[in-house]
């Protein structure tokens, strides 16, 4: 299930990120926006509004800090 939104409304590209509950960022949402506004690069974007439901970003899920570390570890 993706956790962003992706539309575009005449020359605005609108992403929508949906992360509950705080839109903390995870490898794979990173990643997910990047692809976002990748797509936000085309030529005929003349703006982007990126916001959050119901908050914009909480910042780093510090959850998959552990995870990380053990993997790149091994």
């Amino acid at each position: 299930m993706s956790m962003i939104e992706y539309t575009v409304d005449g020359a605005v590209a609108i992403i929508r990120l949906d992360r509950p509950p705080v839109n903390a960022l995870s490898d794979e949402f990173a990643a997910e926006i990047l692809e976002a506004v990748r797509r936000a690069a085309d030529p005929s974007i003349r703006a982007v509004v990126m916001y959050g439901t119901p908050h914009f970003a909480a910042g780093a899920d510090i959850k998959g800090f552990g995870t990380a570390h053990a993997e790149h570890s091994a």
